[in-house]
Parts: C-alpha cells; sequence; structure tokens
C-alpha cells in the first residue's frame, strides 16, 4: 500500500482536533476541585466514542488487527472511566423505577437500593485528568503508527460505508436478540458520530433526519442500559437463590424491578424498531457532506 503522511490524513486530523478540545476543557476546569467534575468524566467517554468511529474509516485500507490495536487502546481508556458512569445509570435507572410502585413495593424495593449504593464506586481523583491525558496521547501514537501505512481514508466513503453496515443490521433477520440490538447501536452510533464529525455544515432538509439519528441513538443507548442492570440483578438473584446471606434481602425487590424492566425493554425496543425502519430506507448515505471541519 501506499505510504501517506500523517498531515495528509484527514481521519487522523479530526482525531486529534476531537482529542484537543477535550483536553482544552479539563485543562479549564477548577483546579481547586478534588475530584474530576462528572461533566470531565463524560466528555472523556464521548470523545474515546468519536475515536471509535472515525477508526471505522480505515476498515477498507488497513488490515484488522492494526484498527484492533488501535481500538484496544480506545477501549481501555474508556473502561478506566466506565464504573462511575454505570453505576449512575442503573441507580437512576432503579430509582425512577420506583417512582412508578405502590408505597408497599416502594419499601420492598429499598433493600436494592440500599445495597447499590454500597458498591458504589469512588469518584475520580482530580489528577485522572493527567491519566486521560496520557491515554489519548497514547492512542494517538499508536494510531500514526499502525494506520498511516495505509491508503489516506476518504471521508465520504467512510461514512458511505458505515451507513451501509448501519442498514444492513438494522434490517437483519436476526435483529429480535439483544445482543444484535447492541451491535446494531454501535454502528448507528458511528454512522451518527461520523456525520457531525466530517462536516460542519448541513443541508435544511437533513436536519430532521440528524435529530431523529440522534433519538435513536439514546433510545438504542437506554435498551442497552437497561440489558446491563437486568444482567446485574440476574447474578445478584442467582447469588441470592444459592443462599448468599449478603443477598438475601434483595430476591424480592430484583424480581420486582426485572418485571419493571422487562415491560421497559419491550416498550423500548418498539421504538427503536420504528426509528430503523423509518431512518435506514435509503440505497446509500442520504446525508451529503457539504464541508468538512477544518
Amino acid at each position: 500500500m501506499k505510504k501517506h503522511h500523517s498531515t495528509k490524513d484527514p481521519v487522523l486530523k479530526l482525531a486529534k482536533k476531537r482529542v484537543k478540545t477535550v483536553l482544552n476543557a479539563l485543562a479549564d476546569a477548577p483546579s481547586s476541585a478534588d475530584t474530576l467534575p462528572v461533566d470531565g468524566v463524560h466528555q472523556i467517554r464521548v470523545c474515546t466514542k468519536n475515536l471509535r468511529a472515525l477508526l471505522q474509516m480505515y476498515r477498507p485500507y488497513c488490515c484488522k488487527d492494526a484498527i484492533k490495536c488501535v481500538d484496544q487502546r480506545i477501549k481501555s481508556l474508556a473502561n478506566a472511566y466506565a464504573d462511575q458512569r454505570d453505576f449512575d445509570v442503573q441507580y437512576t435507572m432503579l430509582s425512577n423505577a420506583v417512582l412508578t410502585f405502590s408505597p408497599q413495593q416502594k419499601n420492598e424495593v429499598q433493600p436494592l437500593l440500599n445495597y447499590f449504593l454500597t458498591i458504589r464506586p469512588p469518584e475520580k481523583k482530580r489528577h485522572i485528568d493527567m491519566d486521560a491525558r496520557a491515554g489519548f496521547e497514547s492512542i494517538l501514537k499508536v494510531w500514526e503508527e499502525k494506520l498511516t501505512a495505509c491508503a489516506t481514508p476518504n471521508l465520504t466513503l467512510g461514512v458511505d460505508l458505515t451507513y451501509a453496515k448501519a442498514k444492513k443490521l438494522a434490517h437483519s433477520k436476526s435483529l429480535t436478540s439483544d445482543d444484535a440490538y447492541h451491535e446494531c447501536r454501535k454502528w448507528v452510533k458511528y454512522y451518527l458520530y461520523q456525520l457531525r464529525l466530517t462536516s460542519s455544515k448541513h443541508r435544511t432538509k437533513d436536519k430532521k433526519y440528524l435529530n431523529q439519528l440522534a433519538t435513536l441513538g439514546d433510545s438504542l443507548g437506554d435498551f442497552h442500559d437497561q440489558c446491563v442492570l437486568q444482567a446485574s440483578l440476574r447474578t445478584l438473584l442467582d447469588s441470592a437463590q444459592k443462599g448468599n446471606a449478603d443477598h438475601s434481602e434483595i430476591e424480592v425487590p430484583a424480581l420486582l424491578i426485572l418485571n419493571w424492566l422487562a415491560e421497559q425493554k419491550h416498550h423500548e425496543k418498539a421504538k427503536c424498531h420504528n426509528l430503523l425502519e423509518r431512518l435506514f430506507v435509503h440505497d446509500s448515505n442520504p446525508i451529503k457532506r457539504l464541508s468538512k471541519k477544518s
């Protein structure tokens, strides 16, 4: 394959710009804070998702091992900030469930809420933003080492191929299992992030589509979070039913929440299915890139 300089790689350029924006935002955060702000953790995680979306554009040009090497670095950084976010999402979901219950059911669920508070992960220390800086620098270094020997990616082709992949998953006959929805969620998000990162302008008629695509991404994300909570509760329930004394009080509340979750998942899956059918009906990517961000 023809080698090219990293300065000519439009995808790497976008990745560096996105990382710089996040690191500058972290540097501007109040230095007196003892812990990293929740918004800071959120920005780091969103940036890793943006990088994974951009990484997909190398698929037509680079070997899988090279792409996987960079992807693993990105995943490692994202996972370092996952515990607090995952806990907050699950606890919020439990709290929302309780609001729909009767007074008696609320009392029955309280032991489960109390248990979740005991496993709350410690807040990230303020100095961890330096770990994020080192993590991002490591990602970009490996990115240049592993991917700059490939042909220069074409932004338009990259987005078109991602749309095609998302469409294939959206209309797959196997789109019934939770795992299938999870895979579909990833590619819908990749498509959305690529559209946002590679264009600074969109046609007026495309903005409605983009808003609906964002709604679909959020809905698929909510469905995934419900699946994660469901798996956590099933693990706790299994432990309680096997006689684990530490989990003996959470069997009844876990069953209540699992029943509630089943209803929520059914509703969310139907919403996702309707949006997928409406948004992925075009033969090719319907959003045209008017101008790339510099």
